[in-house]
């Protein structure tokens, strides 16, 4: 983590900044049932940049670390299996491709020591994740292959908590 610079002794200013380029994983390019190949993936692509504050008192009692990043994301791909709700109980695969996404949020952790014996922790986490566009899609069942168009613009992205809060109360009645 680069430190931009110690504005005291137990604190500082710092900031991560990225450009990457992932190819796709074996599941996104391979379907499974045939091993027939996706036609021409494309690298995922997607800009970070994070900057943060770290603080810690002098006598070790209190310490904390604020922190935003921005991530925007292009060309995602995303592989779904879904039951085929027809004549056949085959699975189907849908294979999502040019997906975008913009990730932003902040983050705060937050650690006291308030007694020899017992230190207290808290974090707060705050994300606004978006798509920020539509993408298109292959349906694939074991004998057809459909192509669509997703209407994913302005959704919040699944499967992640955008809000989260932590608690913690750490007890060490022996020492070590």
């Amino acid at each position: 983590i680069p430190v931009i610079g110690k504005l005291y002794d137990n604190t500082d200013l710092w900031f991560n900044f990225g450009l990457i380029d992932k190819a796709p994983t074996f599941d996104q390019v391979i379907q499974d049932w045939d091993a027939k190949l996706a036609t021409d993936p494309q690298n995922e692509k997607f800009t970070a940049f994070e900057f943060g504050f770290n603080f810690a008192s002098n006598d070790g009692s209190l310490a904390s670390k604020i922190n935003f990043y921005t991530t925007q994301w292009s060309d995602r791909i995303q592989t779904k299996s879904v039951q085929d709700q027809g004549d056949s109980s085959d699975d189907i695969i849908v294979y999502l491709t040019g997906i975008d996404q913009a990730h932003s949020g902040f983050e705060v952790e937050l650690a006291a020591q308030v007694h020899p014996l017992l230190r207290v922790d808290l974090g707060l986490g705050y994300g606004n994740w978006i798509y920020t566009d539509d993408a298109q899609g292959t349906y694939r069942s074991s004998d057809s292959e459909l192509n669509y168009g997703y209407a994913l613009k302005d959704l919040k992205v699944g499967d992640m908590p955008q809000t989260n809060l932590s608690i913690g109360l750490t007890s060490t009645p022996v020492e070590g």
